[in-house]
């Protein structure tokens, strides 16, 4: 297989009944609980985008209210994915019906050579533990894992497109004290096979 470049991307969703600002802490909290280290925010004072502020992160304590800035986001360490990598990108997404955090992994830093299969199989399953132990710390409505994915959904019309034929490579639900795991057609590169199924984790 030959590298494609680009990004996988990560999406974290939830409803609007959720609090932004407790829904991005417990995000957060999910990462630097298994093992990532928070490097620095960077966000825009104007919705022109033509005054951004960088701020380096210290103890892993974000003291800026992303909330009341524009185009936020979060570089972190990928300790928590299983990856040598300082250049994770977290950022919000705040829409009328819900908000979410967009995670951006560089292609290489997830796949590096020899990218096979072995290695997709070991990346994505390393993926699915993370998003079960983080749906413990944040009750998020779903999650979504692909390449060059965005997040546009609400939780109500995510589940009309879940049984769609293989509209997701991988998308996590959560649901009390179960997490529902659907793989599509294809894993998370876009390329390798996978058989299309439903699997249902207690937590």
């Amino acid at each position: 297989m030959s590298d494609t470049g680009g990004f996988i991307n990560i999406g974290i969703v939830f409803s609007k009944e959720q609090s932004f600002n407790q829904s991005l802490y417990a995000v957060i909290d999910s990462f630097v609980s298994q093992g990532s280290n928070l490097i620095k925010l960077k966000f825009s004072e104007n919705e022109e985008g033509t005054h951004w502020i960088e701020k380096q992160i210290i103890n892993n304590k974000v003291t800026v209210d992303l909330s009341e800035n524009y185009y936020p986001f979060i570089t972190l360490s990928g300790n928590a994915l299983g990856m040598n990598s300082n250049e994770i990108k977290l950022s919000p997404v705040t829409e009328k019906d819900f908000h979410g955090f967009l995670i951006d992994i560089k292609w290489d830093d997830m796949f590096p050579l020899p990218h096979n299969s072995d290695t997709v199989v070991s990346r994505t399953n390393k993926l699915i533990r993370f998003l079960i132990d983080s749906y413990k710390l944040t009750a998020y409505s779903y999650a979504i894992v692909g390449s060059e994915l965005d997040i546009e959904l609400s939780p109500e019309d995510f589940m009309d497109k879940i049984s769609s034929e293989n509209y997701f490579p991988l998308a996590l639900v959560g649901d009390s004290s179960k997490v529902q795991i659907h793989r599509g057609s294809h894993h998370i590169d876009g390329i390798t096979p996978q058989r299309k199924s439903i699997e249902t984790i207690n937590i």
